[in-house]
């Protein structure tokens, strides 16, 4: 049996396929290298076999699987073209399983597949990531070394290029189909779906009962209102509200939210079930109810008085996450969540699970599924491995017991090394479903006693089992862009020598979660008090940009690669939705509060489980229904001020209400770039190649706007458009970048009349812009100009437009930002008449404000 993950297509797309299996296994046999090794080594020890190498080029993700038939491991998953291999236990050595090559299309599509092996017809059913193969299912024909393409109806739907991704795949040999969950589909979770090779057929099955469903629903709200008062405290704290947020009464609030618990409970205790699990599950719903009030009740007594970090860390810890708990004890079917392997128990005739990526935290949950009656159960085992995804698990025939083995990754912890991930220590675990509990065999910290692997979120553990309960496992020294090294393990696994103090040391609680970022440094308290914020901002020097933050303050995940800010000037903040597929993947937004000098974020970030720092192909949303980091941030969002919201627009449209700092609608296409906050709303131009302008409305989306006259097809990175409020006009200046446009060029249009005009701009041909970065620029009003943060070595770019003239003024110090110029963004607040920066210098990341004086500026001729 085995369990793993796809690894990167061409384009950087990743899927996640599991394979559960059973099934007798060959022995290795006296005077064979591996049985002379394994022989001379103890139980539940491993034992690396050197000479048992692999091709070159296969990566530590790929499947293996054991084929009772051919008293072989079958390593499947192709990576440089290379075929399927077979591992002899009896020799201990690899070979190839001529003739094993997939189709052309699929070894450019996709880097690995995974199976779940039907043994009664020696096939292998995998679901996998490509463009190509847009059902994305895969037969591999072990008889015939061939792969094919099914072509299934009613697969699970795509979004284009989007599909599931990080699922797990297991067979069910009563039915002979195979079980699809634990992925992530492009907006939430991938469900359960079953595929049947006899009618060619996927179903996705739904679960739970009009009962259960309707009080999880119920509790879906509650969850709502109580992040919306966490929110509102957060808020309060940063001192970041909107002049009728701040009015609101906290303790009234929490009150209403007190009575909410308390009427969720009665309903919840009042609802009656005959069916013994959902008995139990609403009896469990009811306690995480009853300590979700008593937290509220302590805490809520503190919000009359000063907020503080602690307690807002508190309500997101304890309050929030205890009412999550409450609604998930209604779960029917696994929370949503990647790389959570399953594995077929023949004995109890049940799929079992374990843990799991959700995106923003790690699970240490167990689930089983029973296909007879086609449910899902959530176990209570009293202690169980930590928190954990990536792992494997195994089926011990001899056993008669379910192993789990391997290494894994967690969010950091800090117990590894820097970095979002952190590998988990080697361990095996076994789990009796039939006493519900967890044992620990091993736990192993040198990686020379046990397979190594330097784990990140694109791996999954590769390890399978055969009758005499010999494991087979692959490890692996190096990661990407390194020299990286595979080697083969195997391990006689006894699953009666159970380490009971290791048990009681390495396991946890079930529901134990860990967190990216974890709760310490998730908040914290303002630099400054208004008064002194104000004051400095204030008493700023003419012309010149200070830096706001001291040295060693927060600043959220600080590397914004190909990003921007916007203003919101509804709360006197920044909003920050950084990163992209060269930086941070998190899909947090940052807040830095102008009254408070602060940064804090909105929630806990999810990442994306390919690479940390490539997000590029993702679509859609988390679990969560936050957006994903999609490539370059810059020029696809902005704080439209009708809608009191922040619009961005990448696969699709969503608005952000900063107030709740939660994402709160979708809009469909058309395509739209080029952000621009006018009075009237957002607006901004085409993405496509027909130059058309767009505005925003928040009852119906994005609606065209009549274009007449010369006006440039989507400028994208390469440009800006600013709003020219004396004369009611949208601004377009093109920079270098990837567009014929030529640089320099300023067109205007009119909001009122549609007419879109070539300014001829004097100057133009002085301007020379470096790649991409005339993106960023702010009109000032009493100067009538618009400011560039990109120039000339030592000056930026100003483009006077009462005078239709570019120029260059130099401000102190030269060029702030220059270090990072792609990665920052420039903002203007009309209140305070102040513009500022979000970058970094030499010092790091910081917030710059300045006051631009055109009457005492240095003004530069371009040459």
């Amino acid at each position: 049996m085995k369990c793993l993950i796809a690894m990167l297509s061409v384009l950087s797309v990743l899927t996640v396929s599991a394979v559960a299996l059973g099934g007798e296994a060959a022995v290795p046999s006296a005077g064979s290298k591996l049985f002379d090794k394994i022989s001379q080594t103890d139980v539940n020890a491993w034992v690396k076999l050197d000479e048992a190498g692999l091709a070159e080029g296969r990566s530590l993700g790929c499947g293996l699987t054991y084929l009772p038939t051919a008293g072989k491991f079958l390593q499947t998953g192709v990576n440089n073209k290379t075929a399927e291999m077979l591992f002899d236990p009896a020799t201990g050595k690899w070979e190839e399983a001529k003739p094993g090559l997939p189709p052309e299309k699929l070894l450019n599509e996709s880097a690995s597949c995974f199976l779940a092996w039907d043994h009664a017809t020696n096939r292998g059913y995998g679901y996998i990531g490509s463009d190509v193969w847009s059902k994305n299912l895969l037969c591999f024909d072990y008889a015939q070394k061939t792969w094919t393409n099914p072509n299934p109806k009613n697969p699970p739907p795509m979004l284009r290029e989007s599909f599931i991704r990080w699922s797990s795949v297991c067979w069910l040999p009563d039915s002979g189909e195979m079980m699809l969950a634990n992925g992530s589909a492009p907006y939430g979770g991938s469900g359960t779906w079953l595929y049947n090779p006899k009618s060619n057929e996927w179903r996705q099955l739904k679960f739970g009962s009009p009962l259960i469903n309707g009080q999880r629903d119920a509790l879906q709200k509650l969850f709502t209102q109580t992040q919306d008062l966490v929110a509102a405290c957060r808020n309060r704290h940063y001192r970041s509200e909107t002049p009728d947020a701040a009015k609101v009464d906290l303790a009234k609030s929490a009150s209403d939210l007190m009575s909410a618990i308390k009427s969720a409970s009665s309903a919840v205790a009042a609802a009656k079930s005959d069916d013994k699990y959902e008995a139990q599950q609403l009896t469990r719903c009811k306690a995480a109810l009853e300590t979700a009030a008593k937290l509220l009740d302590e805490q809520s007594k503190k919000l009359g008085s000063s907020l503080n970090a602690s307690l807002l860390t508190a309500m997101e810890d304890g309050l929030l996450e205890t009412v999550r708990g409450a609604r998930d004890e209604l779960a029917v079917e696994p929370p949503p969540r990647c790389n959570s392997p399953l594995v077929w128990n023949p004995e109890a005739k049940r799929v079992v699970c374990f843990g799991g990526d959700g995106h923003n935290r790690t699970y240490a949950d167990t689930w089983t599924f029973d296909p007879a009656s086609s449910r899902w159960n959530q176990m209570h085992p009293a202690i169980g491995p930590e928190p954990k995804a990536g792992h494997a698990l195994v089926w011990l025939p001899k056993a008669k017991t379910v192993l789990l083995v391997g290494h894994a990754y967690a969010p950091n912890q800090g117990r590894g090394k820097d970095g979002v991930y952190e590998t988990l220590p080697f361990e095996m675990w076994t789990y009796d479903l039939k006493a519900d509990r967890w044992s620990l065999l091993k736990h192993v910290e040198k990686d020379t006693d046990a397979p190594s692997a330097e784990m990140r979120a694109t791996d999954c553990s590769t390890f399978a089992a055969g009758a005499d309960d010999l494991v087979v496992g692959m490890g692996r020294t190096g990661f990407y862009g390194g020299e990286v090294k595979l080697s083969t393990w195997a391990c006689r696994v006894d699953a009666s020598k159970i380490d009971a103090e290791g048990t009681q040391k390495y396991g946890v609680k079930p529901g134990t979660l860990y967190f990216f970022g974890g709760p310490a440094g998730y908040d914290h308290d303002p630099v400054d008090d208004v008064p002194a914020a104000e004051a400095r901002l204030k008493n700023l020097p003419a012309n010149t940009w200070t830096a706001l933050l001291p040295k060693g303050a927060f600043v959220p995940n600080a590397y914004g690669s190909w990003g921007t800010c916007v203003m919101d000037t509804d709360s006197d903040q920044i909003l920050w939705w950084r990163g992209g597929h060269a930086g941070y993947c998190g899909n947090d937004v940052g807040h830095y509060s102008l009254k408070a000098n602060t940064w804090s974020i909105s929630y806990r970030p999810s990442h994306p489980l390919n690479q940390e720092s490539s997000c590029g192909g993702l679509i859609g949303t988390d679990f969560e229904g936050h957006p994903w980091v999609w490539m370059h941030s810059y020029h696809r969002y902005g704080y439209d001020q009708t809608a009191k919201r922040m619009v961005l627009s990448v696969s699709n449209t969503f608005t952000y209400d900063p107030a709740r700092q939660a994402w709160d609608k979708i809009y469909y296409p058309p395509k739209v770039g080029n952000f621009v906050a006018t009075p009237h709303g957002m607006m901004a131009g085409s993405r496509g190649d027909a130059p058309q302008f767009f505005q925003f409305d928040c009852s119906k989306g994005w609606q065209g706007l009549p274009t007449q006259g010369a006006w440039p097809a989507f400028c994208g990175y390469s440009g800006s458009y600013s709003y020219d409020s004396k004369r009611d006009r949208v601004l377009c200046a093109s920079g270098k970048g990837y567009t014929e446009v030529k640089e320099g060029s300023v067109w205007s249009y009119d909001v009122k009349t549609g007419a879109a005009v070539d300014l001829k701009a004097a100057n133009a041909e002085k301007v020379k812009f470096e790649t991409e970065t005339a993106r960023e620029s702010v009109y000032l009003p009493d100067a009538d100009m618009i400011l560039f943060m990109a120039g000339g070595k030592d000056s930026h770019y100003v483009y006077d437009v009462a005078k239709n003239a570019w120029k260059s003024v130099r401000l102190k110090p030269n060029n702030v930002a220059a270090s990072n110029l792609i990665g920052s963004g420039l903002v203007y607040d009309p209140k305070r008449k102040i513009a500022f920066i979000v970058g970094a210098d030499a010092n790091g990341w910081n917030v710059f404000a300045m006051r631009f004086d055109p009457a005492t500026a240095e003004f530069v001729e371009l040459k």
